[in-house]
């Protein structure tokens, strides 16, 4: 672990839980901004629907669910 890690490490450990949550929602919120902005560069004509619809896919890659549930959405 580098010396930076250990730092953040240190930091994070001195949070209460609702800091804990804030961060997570910010990093989300990042992380979904990221998708939109990447999305987009490659497919400039998509709608927002179509947009928020191949975000939902990429954060639930992993949950055949949820994956299951998005495919409905073009029925």
């Amino acid at each position: 672990m580098t010396r930076v890690e250990e730092e953040y490490r240190k930091a994070i450990a001195g949070w209460t839980g609702c800091q804990r949550v804030e961060r997570s929602e910010q990093l989300f919120v990042e992380v979904r901004e990221m998708l939109v902005r990447r999305i987009l560069a490659r497919d400039p004509q998509l709608t927002s629907f179509e947009v928020n619809k191949r975000v939902a896919e990429q954060l639930y890659r992993s949950d055949p669910e949820a994956l299951r549930l998005l495919s409905k959405l073009d029925s």
